[in-house]
């Protein structure tokens, strides 16, 4: 019990909820205005990449990585929007393109700017500041767990309601949902498609450049070729697992790493590396397909109410 429910387990697992959930806020709210986002991944890249280099160049410690991360990865979602919606490329090839921009990219000005390859790690990288919650920290286990964490965890929890409140209760929100669903509508109520998709990726890439920042900033602040693991493509798994409820996001994100965090602990009690890396992706396997599972068992109502109207 102990092992599976430990306070470091857990609180690895909030931080690393942070930087995947913001990911796919990143993802979310351009698919939600009609635009797939393959490209988070590399978006994201440099928004760790953006993190680092803006405290190194600086010198202004950890909220000049938060802001050059959230500008990097914004400069990169801009990027595929004119690509994309400006001059009309298509979406998924523009993202792919994207994620090896960002790999090329990255390394490029590494060796630039930092004359090197590979990992950049200095004495003068400050990772982001604790925030302690007094009323929480006395609890046992709890405060633990949710106190002193990053403020991009806190952030990433309180956008959660605020996200699916703007998008089901305000204008702009509906305006949003409209133009992904109903492009012709929204231009026959005087809605730009295009604007609005614009707004939505960038908006995204400020979204996707926080959860860079807690990447390579959380714990020790480094940046490394790669680091992003795949997280954006994790990211879009989720988002279309959640479909219209962009509150379930929250606890998909928190799921996924759990099991990717538990993954690095089952390898101190023997668990072969090869297996336990599997772990977190058989669990989005497995979320994936419990909606279509439970669709198929699921009994037909309205079958079941006519059946009963012909026996009375």
């Amino acid at each position: 019990m102990g092992f599976w429910f430990g306070t470091d387990l857990w609180q690895l697992t909030l931080q690393a909820t942070a930087a995947l959930l913001f990911v796919s806020f990143g993802v979310y709210l351009p698919m939600r205005a009609g635009v797939l986002v393959l490209g988070a991944e590399g978006a994201m890249l440099f928004g760790c990449f953006g993190a680092i280099a803006a405290q190194e160049l600086t010198g202004g410690g950890a909220p000049a990585g938060l802001l050059g991360a959230v500008v990097a990865s914004t400069c990169a979602s801009a990027l595929f929007a004119a690509v994309a919606i400006s001059g009309g490329v298509n979406p998924i090839v523009t993202g792919i393109a994207l994620n090896f921009i960002a790999v090329g990219g990255t390394s490029v000005l590494t060796a630039v700017l930092f004359a090197g390859e590979g990992t950049i790690v200095t004495p003068s990288l400050e990772p982001l500041p604790r925030i302690d919650l007094p009323l929480v920290a006395s609890v046992p286990w709890l405060g633990d767990v949710l106190s002193g964490q990053t403020i991009v965890l806190y952030a990433a929890v309180l956008t959660t309601p605020l996200l699916t409140l703007w998008l089901h209760r305000t204008r702009g929100g509906l305006t949003t949902r409209v133009v992904g669903s109903a492009p012709a509508v929204a231009v026959a109520a005087g809605r730009s498609p295009a604007r609005t998709q614009w707004l939505a990726l960038v908006v995204g890439g400020a979204f996707v450049g926080l959860g860079g920042a807690q990447l390579a900033l959380a714990s020790a602040a480094q940046f490394s070729p790669g680091m992003t693991n795949a997280r954006g493509f994790i990211a879009l798994a989720l988002v279309l697992i959640a479909a219209q409820r962009p509150w379930l996001l929250l606890p998909l994100a928190i799921t996924f790493a759990y099991f990717d965090t538990l993954g690095f602990n089952l390898q101190n009690i023997g668990l072969p590396t090869e297996l336990s890396g599997v772990l977190p992706y058989v669990a989005i396997i497995a979320m994936l397909a419990v909606p279509s599972v439970a669709r198929r068992f699921r009994p037909d109502t309205a079958a079941e109410a006519g059946e009963s109207r012909v026996v009375a």
